[in-house]
């Protein structure tokens, strides 16, 4: 759970709810709201977004830019103030809202014996499963 402003990103339950009410998103634009928010620490080349979103399928940077205005105003920003989503001019976009990032508390599990001899990959795992939304 990824919180900002008045907003929280559900990404399991895939839903943005503003002032907690769901905000509506279509599939792409939640899609690309989750890359700029994962990777808030950097801006995100318009082609990188492409290919993050619409995979190997060809759209247009027209489609990027209509899902951009779509998230903006979801979350309550807009083309002139840019308080969550920044146009970095000729590059591409930047997450630039405050984030507070919820995540679950992970719990050892209680030992039935097991795991003998494992005690240091059963922590390292769950040190990875605290920090990572998937562990193989």
């Amino acid at each position: 759970m990824y919180r900002f402003r008045d907003c929280e990103l559900d990404v399991p339950a895939r839903e943005l709810r503003r002032a907690g009410a769901v905000a509506p998103l279509e599939p792409q634009a939640f899609d690309l709201l989750v890359q700029l928010v994962e990777h808030r620490d950097r801006v995100l080349a318009k082609v990188e977004l492409l290919d993050g979103v619409w995979g190997h399928r060809f759209v247009s940077e027209a489609a990027l830019t209509t899902r951009i205005k779509e998230v903006r105003r979801a979350t309550g920003d807009d083309g002139r103030i840019q308080h969550t989503v920044r146009n970095v001019r000729g590059v591409g976009y930047r997450f630039v809202a405050e984030v507070v990032v919820d995540r679950p508390e992970v719990t050892r599990p209680p030992s039935n014996g097991a795991l003998i001899g494992r005690d240091a990959a059963l922590a390292a795992l769950i040190d990875q499963v605290a920090s990572s939304p998937l562990v193989t």
